[in-house]
């Protein structure tokens, strides 16, 4: 085996030329190195510097001792932090091999798997007879009432049902409130005159005229005959909360009137309308006949 020993004019080779181009100068150091070693194999008995240059063509190590390349540092640190995840598991026909396929990489493995089914046994039996029935078991505990289902929609209206028996009469209500006097009727036809009775005792001689009192106790009207012309005033000033007001109709249209005031003359067959209104309690009139 050859033994390189480091000469002077190996250490000098970088003045053997005026070349400065960095592939001129790898190449001398090579074309020495080839004349220095045996390219079988060799050592070297010192340390050797390459200044800075690549060394190319190295073998992928195989030994401990011998040096690595890039590649194989890189390939050993891509596996750093590598995965298996199972992926699919699939059933295979009966008797057929299994498998077990990645689908991922060599770093991130997802394993896919196919296992075969048994086989099917044969020879089974026939179906045995249907034993007796049993006793009937207890009856279990009922279970809570479900929720109430929503109301259905609403059906057509059946036909009117026959008319119930009248019911026992209510007791009668509270008497209403007087209504107001109504309008006095048409004077009627004069009757045939009577047989003449026997004379009568002679009364008292009574006052001159006629005199009307008049009380109201709510809004109404009044009305006083002239059977005869006559002339009606005020007697008494009226007494009470309300007020009085006066008309008078005539012979030919005894139920039509106009406003008047005492005192008042009418005709025979007419009549004096006394309107009471605002009553607050009661009111009451004196009239008389003037003349």
């Amino acid at each position: 085996m050859g033994v390189l020993v480091p000469t002077t004019d190996v250490t000098r080779l970088d003045t053997l030329s005026a070349v400065d181009t960095v592939n001129s100068n790898f190449q001398r150091i090579s074309s020495a190195l080839d004349n220095l070693l045996l390219r079988s194999g060799g050592s070297l008995l010192g340390s050797f510097d390459a200044n800075g240059y690549a060394i190319f063509n190295l073998p992928d190590a195989t030994l401990s001792q011998q040096p690595a390349t890039k590649k194989q540092l890189d390939d050993g640190l891509s596996q750093l932090g590598a995965s298996i995840t199972i992926g699919s598991v699939t059933t295979l026909p009966a008797g057929s091999a299994a498998t077990v396929t990645n689908v991922g990489t060599s770093k991130k493995a997802i394993l896919n798997f196919g296992v075969p089914k048994g086989i099917d046994g044969t020879g089974a039996g026939g179906t045995g007879s249907v034993g007796p029935q049993g006793p009937q078991g207890i009856q279990g505990v009922a279970g809570p009432t479900g929720p109430t289902g929503a109301t259905g929609p609403k059906g057509d209206t059946g036909a009117t049902g026959a008319t119930g028996a009248q019911g026992i009469q209510g007791a009668t209500g509270p008497k209403g409130d007087t209504g107001a006097q109504g309008i006095q009727g048409v004077k009627g036809d004069t009757g045939s005159q009577g047989i003449q009775g026997p004379q009568g005792v002679q009364g008292v001689q009574g006052p001159a005229g006629y005199e009307f009192i008049l009380n109201f106790t709510a809004a109404a009207d009044a009305y006083v005959a002239a059977r005869t012309a006559m002339t009606i005033s005020q007697g008494n000033a009226p007494i009470g909360t309300g007020t009085l007001a006066y008309s008078k109709s005539t012979a030919a249209a005894p139920s039509t009137f106009t406003t008047t005031t005492l005192p008042a003359t009418l005709e025979a067959g007419a009549w004096l309308k006394v309107t009471a209104s605002a009553i607050t309690g009661f009111v009451a009139a004196n009239l008389y006949k003037s003349a």
